[in-house]
């Protein structure tokens, strides 16, 4: 895994309604691998640091065994001999990823060049240390119980297309599903989509891992369009089913079946 345990436990089985900007960064990547992606672009200016690497003076400093958090860096290249996941990652100070890229490009004045040839020269002449660990896991599928999904049989609202508000039974404040992080949901109709998916979700009987719940939905769309979730779909829009699948994600009240 990329985060081996925290002061909470097993990270496994992590839960936090306040999680760090690493620790968050290393769920979102677990998420989309469950989903089946195959290229991550990351880009240094919006990733949390000591995700993306550990300098040679921290490593001298703090052991791993004191460190959970495994950089992103040393798992980049197994991700794609392995698994085989590409990344495309943007850097403008992270210099050991020289190391392990396979081609490099290089922004020059609007212009692009390849100077990959360049970049191993230098990455030979003064290597990173990127420790050698266990192999990558890879991550769990996880199964929706879609009874936790109630709320959205009742009165939601999308009031924006970064959120969806949903009562829960016993609680007199309105509670917000945040979707604020999910950059590539770019207008409302999506978001609404994605709340009739939670209502439809909802009224399942029979639990369904989150993988095979958002391959039946793309079978569905692809057949149905999208009345596959609501008869009126003239003010609904298509997004990804990483984006919806991130929604269910972001859900405080959602239970999983292990």
């Amino acid at each position: 895994a990329v985060v081996s345990t925290q002061s909470t436990g097993d990270t496994t089985r992590f839960y936090s309604c306040d999680a760090s900007g690493s620790t968050s960064q290393a769920a979102a990547i677990m998420e989309y691998l469950e989903m089946g992606g195959k290229c991550l672009m990351i880009d240094e200016d919006t990733a949390a640091t000591n995700f993306m690497i550990r300098d040679d003076k921290i490593q001298m400093l703090l052991s791993a065994d004191k460190e959970p958090i495994k950089p992103f860096l040393y798992r980049a290249r197994e991700l794609y001999d392995r698994v085989g996941v590409s990344s495309i990652v943007v850097v403008g100070g992270a210099g050991d990823y020289l190391d392990i890229a396979d081609t490099v490009l290089l922004l020059d004045n609007y212009t692009v060049k390849d100077v990959t040839l360049q970049a191993k020269e230098i990455a030979t002449a003064k290597p990173a240390h990127i420790p050698t660990l266990p192999p990558m896991m890879p991550p769990s599928q996880r199964t929706v119980d879609p009874a936790s999904l109630y709320p959205f049989l009742g009165k939601t609202k999308v009031p924006e297309k970064n959120s969806i508000t949903y009562s829960v039974k016993g609680e007199e404040i309105i509670s917000t599903l945040d979707l604020s992080a999910l950059e590539q949901i770019v207008e409302m109709g999506q978001t609404r989509f994605i709340c009739e998916v939670l209502s439809k979700l909802a009224n399942e009987k029979q639990p369904s891992t989150l993988l095979a719940i958002m391959r039946q939905l793309s079978l569905e769309i692809d057949k149905h369009g999208l009345g596959c979730v609501k008869d009126n779909s003239n003010w609904l829009s298509r997004p990804r089913v990483f984006e919806i699948a991130s929604a269910i994600n972001r859900y405080r009240h959602l239970s999983l079946i292990q």
